[in-house]
């Protein structure tokens, strides 16, 4: 009876699916896991095993299975080799890039070329629900459920219980389901909302196609291959994508030329490399080889999340036309061929080989980082090279091996390599074309010192919770009353001391620099809450620019999702301090802010008789409300507070929501606290404006005490083409500086400020 039935089944699904059957070609998932399972038994579950497989997550629905498939000698070990990512298929209906996975597979165990060199992950499909709906399947015994042009996973997006499609062979209109390749957390708040209408192309249009779900990484194939990624430190991905309407077709894309003129940090690496795996790959019906284009707008796709979050440099593969599920055999195959040229160029660029008589270019950077007196390797060590750096980057460190690994271009290069507990290290190099820089470095262990704090209590507070920061991480600690000893590198850290209940004492924040055993005096002030805003209304704020307004009891800065280009908007609130003294004021901030990482500013800064005092700015982002604090004088007579946010000519984020604002009052004179080594905190050099700039652009800077100052100008190959201030001393305070550029030709530049404890730099663009 049961095999009657199974026959009955197979019939029906047969009969009712009729014309959407695809060709047999096609792996479904359940021959996908047979395969595996097949190529396991004869490659893995052997001796020197060269396959193995593992399940990294289940699909949010119907929780199957994602596999992940690692090639390489030994691969039953853990190896110090460059790692590779091959994502088959992540939208459900481009089943293309499934099987160029699969053929990779299957080529890779039977020549064995690569595997010395390299470990290469293959997962088929992260999507294996969407799958299922694509080749079609019996639901329950009684539903059938078939969407040849399904895109997304089976997400319940209307909540219904029930897995609502559109059964009709067209695109689009499939009310349930969330886009994977939108859902990732690098700009998901770009993303289209449910059910958004689909502008199309040409007559093509796929209506609620591209919803990013309800947050970032809400789905668990997605945080499947996060934690994947950020696992394996991958060196190099291609992501298989298939363009059904036939308007993005047979391309590679990769991150990011931003509305035409913002680069990614490593822009001209990726484009070289992009363009050689393009040139690699030809079209189907065409003489040409497919196009390359970066991705031209911030939207949570997974290519831009690989890069900044992990620094592995992923492309996305057009692959197909818009006959990109054919049932010609021929065609399949031919896919298949003509993609596996770029696929192989790519695994050579990773191992460093060559290529068929083609010398993919090394300029390649690798390495391990050791303790210089243990010989042990040193894992998470921060391997920055200066000149491809981004402010929406995350570090790049070393892997579990000590090793880092970067792919670079000719030019010239700063490398500087930092670890919690060590020196930091330089190194001036020029990398080779035809062989790989191999340069390991050796880190200095530091010293550890007393850091002695004498909490000296006037405000009955029980304890006190003391935090340090800096480019490593945070220490939290509780102090009491009297002597606390602690132990500490030498270094620069953000030093804050709260109370556990505010108002009990006035809070303490400062930077604090120390190269010994060091000894610090803090009382704890009695404290006036001086200021409260809850900004249930603008009552006593001033509009000077912009559309500043009050959305759900919160400041915002926009009445839309993101500020406007080229502005300098900014709101003010007037009120006067009467004391005889000046005082310690600290400004309380419940916060989230977004601008564009190294060329928009938001600033906050107190004037007093035109005297100008720089509070603090914020030009990277935390959209997340969070409490920061911010010490700054308090001066008398008539005082302003001021936000600003100062925007260049492209790319614009949400700006600043501002839930509550207070300012509480030190009930003792600024110089009550006796500590010599507490270093104001405000280092501060604004963005550029104008910018873009043809000659002349203005920045302001901030030096907090006493310093040397050197400010040059830095073409994008790293050049120094001109010197504006070259070690004269600053006196503490706020400075603007005209900069002529008139002497330079149109371009990309970067001016780069250093004084004895800070360096910064940030782009700026000239258009003659």
């Amino acid at each position: 009876m049961l095999k009657n039935k199974i026959i009955f089944l197979i019939c029906s699904l047969s009969t009712l699916l009729g014309q959407f059957n695809l060709s047999s070609r096609y792996h479904t998932f359940d021959e996908i896991v047979e395969k595996l399972d097949y190529w396991n038994s004869e490659y893995g579950e052997i001796q020197n095993p060269i396959y193995h497989q593992e399940i990294i997550g289940y699909s949010t629905n119907d929780n199957l299975p994602i596999w992940a498939i690692k090639i390489s000698d030994n691969a039953d070990l853990n190896e110090d080799e460059p790692r590779v990512l091959i994502l088959g298929m992540c939208h459900a209906e481009e089943i293309y890039g499934i099987e160029i996975a699969m053929s990779l597979i299957e080529q890779l165990l039977n020549d064995q070329s690569f595997l010395e060199d390299l470990e290469i992950w293959v997962i088929p499909t992260y999507n294996p629900e969407g799958l299922r709906v694509v080749h079609g399947y019996i639901e329950n015994e009684v539903d059938t459920i078939q969407d040849v042009s399904f895109r997304k996973n089976k997400r319940d997006v209307n909540q219904n219980q029930e897995f609502d499609f559109n059964s009709l062979v067209e695109a689009g209109s499939d009310s349930d389901g969330v886009d994977l390749n939108r859902n990732f957390g690098f700009n998901w708040v770009f993303g289209d909302t449910a059910y958004a209408l689909d502008g199309g192309c040409g007559d093509y249009v796929s209506h609620y196609d591209y919803y990013k779900g309800a947050a970032p990484f809400s789905e668990s194939e997605t945080q499947a291959i996060r934690d994947f990624a950020i696992e394996k430190s991958f060196l190099l991905s291609i992501a298989y994508h298939s363009s059904r309407s036939g308007c993005v077709s047979e391309r590679v894309i990769y991150p990011w030329l931003w509305e035409e003129t913002k680069k990614s940090p490593d822009y001209e690496v990726i484009k070289n490399l992009g363009e050689e795996i393009a040139s690699l790959i030809p079209k189907e019906n065409e003489a040409l080889a497919y196009h390359v284009a970066p991705s031209s707008r911030p939207r949570g796709n997974a290519h831009d999340w690989f890069y900044t979050e992990t620094g592995c440099i992923q492309y996305l593969i057009e692959v197909g036309t818009d006959n990109m599920q054919s049932n010609d055999t021929l065609i399949i195959e031919d896919t298949i061929d003509r993609n596996m040229e770029g696929l192989e160029y790519l695994l050579h660029r990773a191992a460093g080989t060559y290529y068929d008589n083609q010398t993919p270019q090394k300029f390649q950077i690798t390495g391990i980082v050791k303790d210089a007196v243990s010989g042990q390797i040193v894992q998470d060590a921060i391997v920055n090279i200066v000149e491809l750096n981004g402010k929406m980057l995350k570090d790049r460190k070393t892997n579990e091996f000590g090793r880092y690994h970067r792919l670079l271009k000719q030019a010239t290069y700063n490398l500087e390599v930092a670890a919690y507990g060590y020196q930091k290290y330089y190194y001036f190099f020029i990398p080779s074309g035809s062989v790989v820089l191999n340069h390991d470095v050796e880190l200095i262990p530091l010293d550890q010192y007393n850091l002695t704090i004498d909490i000296i209590d006037e405000s009955d507070a029980d304890f006190v919770n003391l935090s340090l920061t800096d480019m490593f991480g945070e220490y939290n600690y509780t102090l009491n009353e009297g002597i606390n000893i602690l132990q500490f590198y030498p270094g620069e850290y953000q030093l804050t001391i709260l109370p556990q209940e505010e108002g009990m004492f006035f809070p303490i924040k400062s930077s604090l620099f120390f190269d010994n055993d060091t000894t610090i005096e803090f009382t704890l002030n009695t404290t006036e809450l001086f200021l409260y805003e809850d900004f249930s209304s603008l009552d006593g704020w001033t509009i000077q620019s912009g559309a500043w307004q009050i959305q759900n009891e919160k400041l915002v800065s926009q009445a839309g999702l993101n500020y406007d280009s080229n502005e300098h908007i900014k709101i003010t609130k007037d009120f006067y301090f009467g004391d005889s003294l000046p005082r310690n004021a600290i400004l309380k901030l419940n916060v989230g802010y977004e601008v564009e990482w190294d060329f928009d500013t938001i600033k906050y800064q107190l004037t007093n008789n035109n005297n100008k005092h720089l509070i603090n700015y914020w030009s990277s982002q935390n959209w997340d409300l969070h409490e920061e604090y911010y010490q700054f004088p308090m001066y008398i007579g008539d005082n302003q507070l001021s936000i600003e946010i100062i925007s260049d000519s492209t790319v614009n984020f949400r700006g600043l929501k501002l839930d509550d604002l207070t300012i509480w009052i030190d009930n003792h004179s600024p110089l009550h606290n006796k500590a010599n080594q507490l270093i104001p905190e405000n280092y501060y050099i604004s963005q550029n404006y104008p910018n873009p700039f043809n000659p002349v652009t203005e920045i302001e800077f901030n030096i907090p005490h006493r310093n040397q100052v050197f400010l040059s100008i830095y073409n994008i190959r790293g050049e120094n083409v001109l010197d504006l201030i070259n070690g004269e001393i600053f006196n503490s305070g706020t400075y603007r500086y005209s900069i002529d550029a008139s002497v330079l030709s149109s371009g990309i530049y970067f001016y780069k400020i250093n004084t004895e404890y800070w360096t910064e730099t940030k782009k700026m663009l000239l258009i003659k």
